[in-house]
């Protein structure tokens, strides 16, 4: 795995519930919209999550979401947006907000070993009406195709399927970039 994205796994794994359904909130992928005012839903944390039969799982597109979480951290951290690409691309900075959504269910992994589904964002509205404004800059940015190759692996074999994590891990790992 690259090792940029390791030092994120310390980080406490969250599932929310809304209704009789349980959602891995991924950056960038509905999750202000679905838990308006941030942790307004239950939260089942770590090792509670091991006790549930089905995890939900949006996935958007890679490019626009790699695109949308360099700005939105650029933004956060009050730097310019190429100024954090530079350091994205140089190793030296990873974040939640762009990277793969493979790399969130590698951290679900780590404490859940049941079946995921996964939807497509157009589904969201199944769960809220309320969709965010994205106010953060929209500056240009290249995508780094080692950075969204392995999401575009999981939405083509993947996508409107529910299926164990256990294999999805298994199937894609290898697609991570290594350096």
């Amino acid at each position: 795995m690259y090792k940029p994205w390791q030092s994120l796994f310390s980080r406490q794994c969250r599932v929310i519930r809304i209704g009789d359904d349980h959602i891995l909130p991924i950056f960038k992928n509905a999750t202000a919209s679905m838990d308006p005012g941030h942790r307004t839903r239950e939260r089942l944390i770590d090792h509670d999550i091991s006790k549930l039969d089905k995890v939900i799982v949006f996935l958007r597109e890679p490019e626009a979401r790699f695109k949308s979480g360099v700005n939105t951290v650029a933004e956060e951290l009050n730097i310019p947006t190429n100024q954090l690409f530079d350091k994205i691309v140089r190793e030296s900075f990873s974040d939640w907000h762009y990277v793969p959504q493979f790399i969130w269910l590698c951290h679900l992994y780590r404490y859940y070993k049941n079946d995921v589904e996964f939807r497509g964002m157009e589904r969201v509205i199944e769960y809220t009406k309320l969709f965010s404004d994205n106010h953060y800059r929209q500056d240009p940015v290249m995508v780094v195709e080692k950075f969204v190759h392995v999401d575009k692996l999981l939405i083509e074999r993947y996508m409107n399927k529910t299926v164990n994590i256990k294999d999805v891990i298994k199937d894609l790992y290898d697609e991570l970039p290594k350096d």
